[in-house]
C-alpha cells in the first residue's frame, strides 16, 4: 500500500472547545471547565507541579505556548500529544491553545471553493443567510479545497485572519480554523470598472501588462507600448481602454492575487466554484484576475451579495 501524506496545519489560537471534534476529551482530562481557578493561587501552583513538571510555567504566562498535536486519519482521530497540556486549559478556562493538526484524508478533493468577502465589515450587505452559507462549506469540506479571500489588516481592511476565523466559526463552519486564508486587497481593476471599460478589453489589458511584467498601468506609457498592445489585439478595437488611461492620473495594477491564483489551481486540480462578494465589485475583480489567467471556474449565485 502506497504510504499517505500527512497535511499539517499550525493554528496559534484554537478553540480547545472544537478539541472535543477530535478526542474524547472528558474520559481523560484531569479537570472539568474551570475547576482550578475555584482554589487559590498557592493550590493551583502545587496542584500544576504535582501534575507536570512544566506545569507552573504555564501559568505563570497564563497560557499554553508549545502546541498539541491532534491525528485526523483514516481511521479516527485523536490528540496524539499535549493531553497535559489540554487538561491544564481546560482547568484554567483558557480557551485557546496552539494546536497543530496531521490530516490525512481518505480521498483527494476534487475541485475548489473560493470564497470572497464574507467578512464582517460587510455583513449588513450579505443578502443570504450566513450560517446557512457556512454550512454549505462545512459540507463540502473534505470534498473540495476550500479558501477564504478577504480585505484584511495587511492591505485595505481591518479584520485580521485569527478575527475572521473566529467570525466564520461562530456563524458555524467548523472548520473555519482548517482551511486556507489570504488577505487579497481591492480595488486593482476598479477606475476601468467604474469608468464602463468594455470587461473583454480589460481582460486583454491585464493579460498584455502580465506578459510583459508591468504593474502599474502607467508604465505602459512610459516604455512605450500602446501602440503594441493595439496592434496585438487590432481585431477587437482596444482603442477606448489607451483612451481611458494614456494620459489618466488613474491606474490599475496587476496584482499579487493573480500570482496567488495560479498557485492555488497547482496545488488542487478542477474547477473553481467562486462564490460571495459584490457581483459587480470585489468578485467581479476575482473574475478578472481568473479570466486575465485563462482559469477556468463558475459562479455560484446562490451565495453572492450586492
Amino acid at each position: 500500500m502506497a504510504p499517505k501524506m500527512l497535511h499539517l496545519k499550525y493554528h496559534a489560537n484554537y478553540p480547545v472547545s472544537s478539541l472535543y471534534d477530535y478526542d474524547d476529551i472528558d474520559a481523560w482530562s484531569e479537570w472539568y471547565p474551570g475547576e482550578l481557578t475555584e482554589s487559590s493561587k498557592a493550590d493551583i501552583r502545587r496542584e500544576l507541579k504535582s501534575f507536570r513538571t512544566m506545569a507552573p510555567t504555564w501559568l505563570k504566562r497564563g497560557k499554553i505556548t508549545a502546541p498539541i498535536i491532534v491525528i485526523d486519519s483514516d481511521h479516527g482521530s485523536v490528540i496524539g500529544d499535549g493531553r497535559g497540556r489540554v487538561s491544564v486549559s481546560i482547568g484554567m478556562g483558557w480557551d485557546r491553545i496552539p494546536t497543530v493538526i496531521a490530516k490525512s484524508k481518505k480521498s483527494e478533493v476534487s475541485g475548489s471553493i473560493i470564497v470572497v468577502d464574507v467578512q464582517p465589515e460587510y455583513k449588513d450587505s450579505i443578502y443570504f443567510d450566513i450560517s446557512s452559507f457556512c454550512e454549505y462549506l462545512d459540507e463540502n469540506y473534505g470534498k473540495r479545497a476550500i479558501a477564504i479571500l478577504y480585505n484584511g489588516s495587511e492591505t485595505v481592511g481591518e479584520t485580521t485572519e485569527d478575527e475572521l476565523k473566529q467570525w466564520l466559526f461562530e456563524y458555524g463552519f467548523e472548520h473555519a480554523y482548517e482551511v486556507e486564508y489570504y488577505d487579497k486587497g481591492y480595488g486593482f481593476f476598479r477606475f476601468c470598472m467604474d469608468e464602463g471599460a468594455d470587461y473583454a478589453d480589460l481582460v486583454r489589458l491585464i493579460k498584455f501588462m502580465k506578459e510583459k511584467d508591468i504593474v502599474d498601468s502607467r508604465t505602459i506609457a512610459d516604455e512605450e507600448l500602446w501602440d503594441e498592445f493595439i496592434n496585438m489585439y487590432k481585431e477587437h478595437s482596444v482603442d477606448e481602454i489607451r483612451e481611458l488611461l494614456e494620459f489618466s492620473d488613474d491606474m490599475i495594477n496587476i496584482p499579487d492575487l493573480m500570482e496567488w491564483l495560479e498557485k492555488w489551481t497547482s496545488k488542487y486540480s478542477g474547477k473553481i466554484e467562486l462564490c460571495g462578494g459584490a457581483a459587480e465589485q470585489c468578485l467581479a475583480e476575482v473574475e478578472l484576475a481568473l479570466d486575465a489567467n485563462d482559469q477556468e471556474y463558475s459562479v455560484n449565485y446562490n451565495w453572492i451579495y450586492g
